[in-house]
């Protein structure tokens, strides 16, 4: 019997993972959800703790305390200054590395 043709993977099925190092340098809220919405961390995060999270990206973070943090995305030290508001900081990491589709099927 012939072959069975090669079905070509669907980049929608693809989630692109991102890695995320969290320091508490002082105690810290952390709220940290991926691209599905998955709450990788809710809680208070005591000082001296460091938190290794991995998700689907973008990740959506919301630091309290952020002035007590500091954040390593892949592995690099990443700069969350220009989204502290106060105390808090709201950012999302990793929109670069989603795969980008034309919405040619929505019709």
């Amino acid at each position: 019997p012939p072959a069975a043709p090669a079905v070509a993977v669907s980049s929608i099925n693809t989630e692109t993972r991102a890695n995320l190092v969290v320091y508490a340098d002082e105690e810290s809220w952390l709220d940290v959800r991926d691209a599905l919405q998955n709450k990788l961390i809710y809680e208070t995060v005591p000082a001296g703790r460091r938190v290794v999270l991995e998700g689907a990206v973008p990740l959506k973070l919301f630091i309290g305390n952020a002035p007590g943090v500091r954040v390593e995305f892949n592995g690099k030290p990443y700069d969350i200054t220009p989204y502290k508001r106060g105390l808090i900081a709201r950012f999302t990491l990793g929109q670069e590395l989603v795969p980008h589709s034309d919405n040619t099927t929505g019709r």
